[in-house]
């Protein structure tokens, strides 16, 4: 082994007959004994040289090998240990690089698939191997400019690289906490490798069909990315520089032309969707809505589908509805009922089916905002779908009963109501008696089956009874014909009755606590109907 002492180290990398050798085995050493900083010091002097200034042209695939076991070093000396990789990647030969930072991502692919299956190699934690995928993706963006195309044309030559990073992401990615500054760190370093490789097609001439295809490839990186790593947290905040220059670059790598073949490219996976949600949703970040924000959203279901049924990326999803849906609406401007009918089912399973009360709570609340804004004939259908057996989740058609009610009070709280209002119409009862005196509940004929009414359906039933309540009270002059003789023997016969019997039966035999509560419930809204409307 050489001695770094009094330059003796660089008087033998000049006189040597093989550099890389010297350097190889005064690396070994230097990691050995932490002392890097000197190592790449006399390194950086012996670069400087203009003698000497390609001495580390020829090792890349000598010197990545060695610091990628260097394990130990991350943790002791990492800045020391990221400045030598970005010496290799400026100054070794760009095609070794290349070369070598695939074969490492393979190495990493393995040592991941090892933690996942418990078989954690020793000395190696994740955060180890996360360190070690930035700094060969930042090797990458430093060699690629370096590069002189010849058989393939730059963009030929980046396409497959660029994609072989992205299929990396599954396996690395899981390693990844989004809470981690880590998250981000490795979002940026997909960024920075874009920009390099277009500053990279700019600087040679690729001409604008031959850059597409890997433009595509560098969106579908930055997508998947963006999915995979990030969260609401680093979304939903004050527009900031990452968040610009996230924004930015989702813009500048849309491919602008694209040649046959690269149309497979097109196809979206779920996780890429969700990632060009989250671009669409930074696009449009600001206080006033371009034009066309909504229908451009029509684009986005499959990711605003897959971001509302994410833990992770929850509140992005109400964010969009909320802004680009919602928040985009001027005074008396209705919602447009083909971008509703695309996002109402959507949103209504996840307020079905979430285990959270308070994220059902919130999404129905942005359903009930979004149907309030539709015109009234197309609320009308949207409500009857979620409170028919359509809708497979009583919870819901349940809700929808209690919204149905709400649009009703509307209607009739203006003053004159409108010609054209459904819900002030004959057409109410004509469409929804059916969907209202529909009920496992009315069929029961006798205490042996009630004993097993659910106590949803009961709440539903409540709903209902509340429905007519309010219909009778404001529909004084009987424009829905709610009042009619007819009307009122169904609602009696078909409604009042059959509750007030199982109810009686369920009070004094059912044991469950949320039946008793939900049969009181009826009693109440029995007595107050009756009260008033059935005397």
């Amino acid at each position: 082994m050489v001695s770094m002492e009094d330059g003796y180290w660089a008087r033998s990398v000049k006189g040597s007959d093989d550099a890389t050798q010297v350097i190889r085995e005064t690396l070994e050493k230097s990691i050995q004994e932490g002392t890097l900083y000197q190592f790449n010091a006399r390194l950086k002097a012996l670069i400087k040289d203009d003698e000497y200034g390609h001495i580390l042209e020829p090792t890349p695939l000598e010197l990545v090998p060695i610091l990628l076991l260097s394990n130990d070093a991350i943790i002791a000396h990492p800045q020391h240990l990221q400045e030598l990789y970005e010496l290799i990647a400026r100054y070794g030969s760009p095609k070794e690089i290349l070369l070598v930072v695939q074969e490492s991502l393979d190495i990493l692919l393995q040592d991941a698939k090892e933690i996942e299956n418990d078989e954690e190699p020793a000395n190696l934690a994740p955060a180890q191997i996360i360190w070690k995928w930035l700094r060969l993706i930042d090797m990458y963006t430093l060699a690629f400019p370096r590069l002189v195309p010849r058989k393939r044309s730059a963009p030929d030559t980046a396409t497959p690289i660029v994609q072989h990073l992205r299929s990396s992401f599954e396996s690395l990615g899981a390693l990844i906490d989004p809470n981690e500054p880590v998250a981000r760190e490795i979002v940026e370093a997909c960024i920075r490798l874009g920009y390099s490789l277009l500053g990279w097609f700019d600087m040679v001439g690729s001409k604008m069909d031959e850059v597409a295809n890997c433009k595509a490839a560098l969106q579908e990186l930055l997508l998947v990315a963006v999915a995979e790593f990030l969260s609401d947290k680093h979304i939903m905040r004050d527009y900031d520089d990452f968040t610009h220059k996230l924004r930015t670059a989702g813009l500048d790598f849309i491919p602008t032309y694209l040649s046959g073949p690269a149309s497979k490219m097109t196809g979206r996976t779920r996780t890429q969707s969700l990632g060009e949600f989250v671009l669409y949703y930074l696009s449009n970040q600001g206080p006033i809505r371009p034009k066309g924000t909504r229908q451009a959203l029509r684009a986005q279901l499959t990711g605003l589908s897959v971001a509302l049924n994410h833990l992770r990326w929850r509140q992005t999803a109400l964010g969009v509805i909320r802004d680009c849906v919602l928040g985009g609406l001027y005074e008396e401007e209705f919602l447009e009922e083909d971008v509703a009918a695309e996002i109402i089912p959507i949103v209504s399973t996840p307020a079905s089916t979430d285990p959270d009360p308070e994220n059902r709570a919130a999404l129905f609340n942005l359903l009930t905002q979004m149907i309030l804004k539709v015109k009234p004939v197309h609320a009308f259908k949207f409500v009857r779908d979620l409170a028919s057996d359509e809708c497979p989740y009583l919870n819901m058609r349940s809700s929808a009963i209690g919204l149905l009610r709400r649009l009703v009070a509307r209607a009739f709280s203006h003053t004159p109501q409108a010609d054209n209002d459904p819900f002030a119409s004959r057409m109410l009862l004509e469409e929804y008696k059916s969907i209202l005196f529909q009920s496992p509940v009315l069929e029961e004929k006798n205490a042996e089956g009630s004993k097993s009414v659910d106590a949803q359906e009961m709440n539903r039933c409540v709903e209902v009874l509340g429905f007519f309540y309010v219909l009778l009270a404001r529909d004084e002059n009987n424009l829905t014909g709610v009042r009619d003789n007819e009307s009122i023997r169904e609602l009696r016969d078909k409604l009042v009755k059959p509750l007030k019997a199982i109810s009686s039966e369920l009070e004094s035999s059912s044991e469950d606590p949320s039946v008793f509560f939900a049969v009181r419930s009826v009693s109440v809204s029995l007595e107050r109907i009756e009260e008033r409307f059935l005397v």
